[in-house]
């Protein structure tokens, strides 16, 4: 269709509506309820982030469809064991899609086999098929990121990147005695406050709730990632979560 915005765009908006439907089945599955499952879609369809991501021509609304098909997958294979399969080609494929998934999802799967973990015992074949697919898009990513050059891109835009000129800088802005400065101008400190502004930042209520990213690349200008009503029902969630895991022994 040649080059231009629909078409960079069209994809990201495509993966953007089916990734409502997929909502809809998760919360469904796990909930069995038709009114919740449209609540819940409805509010991921008209969340501020998700409409953001759905009209911006890059890949972070591709790589949430192939989570969230991988999970939907995941789930629906109880009664279809073979669906379990195609769940960890949706994993797989997501490596592929943009760089979140590559941290985020080796920690998610243990905890989701492990919360479903008698399903799985039922059916070992199947979840050892799983875990050797997703391990062969996993070594292939880290490949592709070791030893094809990736890794280049990776330390121009790490955070832990000039780390000792930033250290130097500081203790010739400051006035303090270079023993003294030493103690609060150094790569400890540097990193750590590199992390907190960097990472630790995002997962604050500002970030979520109220004003978002300066960036407007990642969310609508002064506006949080979701609706501010949604506020009081995130630690509602919270609360629940963690009382029904202490009922449970998990924590």
């Amino acid at each position: 269709f040649g080059l231009n915005i629909f078409v960079e765009r069209l994809p990201s908006a495509v993966f953007g509506i089916f990734s409502v439907f997929l909502v809809f089945l998760i919360v469904n599955k796990l909930f069995k309820s038709f009114s919740l499952s449209l609540l819940s879609a409805f509010l991921f369809a008209v969340n501020p982030w998700e409409i953001h991501l759905a009209r911006q021509g890059l890949l972070e609304n591709e790589a949430l469809f192939f989570v969230l098909l991988g999970v939907c997958l995941f789930f629906y294979s109880d009664r279809r064991k073979y669906l379990l399969i195609f769940s960890a080609l949706s994993f797989g494929l997501s490596l592929y899609s943009y760089d979140a998934p590559k941290i985020f999802l080796p920690p998610f799967l243990p905890l989701l086999f492990y919360f479903n973990k008698e399903r799985l015992l039922k059916i070992k074949k199947f979840a050892l098929f799983f875990v050797l697919i997703f391990m062969i898009f996993y070594g292939s990513i880290l490949h592709l990121t070791f030893f094809q050059g990736d890794i280049a891109d990776y330390n121009r835009s790490s955070i832990f990147g000039s780390i000792p000129e930033s250290v130097d800088s500081e203790r010739y802005l400051t006035k303090a005695p270079l023993r003294l400065s030493s103690i609060f101008h150094n790569k400890l400190t540097v990193a750590i406050k590199r992390f907190e502004t960097s990472y630790v930042s995002i997962f604050s209520l500002n970030w979520f709730f109220i004003n978002g990213s300066h960036n407007l690349q990642h969310s609508v200008a002064n506006h949080g990632q979701f609706l501010l009503f949604e506020l009081p029902f995130f630690f509602i969630g919270m609360y629940l979560a963690f009382k029904k895991s202490a009922r449970l022994g998990i924590f």
